[in-house]
């Protein structure tokens, strides 16, 4: 049995990292998607923004905190 690739995108509750992430989500293919940013309530509200605006998704998006620079 085959699993979701996993993608981590770090800095994508804003900017080129969210619109990573939707371009993932109109994808006809299923991920699991880490959305990652310095902030976990931020990257916690992107992510139910993005998975709103594409219900038809087959992937799923999860947020987590994630600080390179730390």
């Amino acid at each position: 049995m085959a699993s979701n690739p996993i993608i981590l995108i770090t800095g994508a509750n804003t900017g080129l990292g969210l619109e990573t992430v939707k371009d993932l989500l109109r994808s006809p293919k299923a991920y699991t998607i880490l959305l990652g940013g310095r902030s976990l309530n931020k990257a916690n509200t992107a992510a139910k923004e993005v998975q709103a605006e594409f219900p038809r998704s087959l992937s799923v998006v999860k947020a987590i905190q994630v600080d390179l620079e730390d």
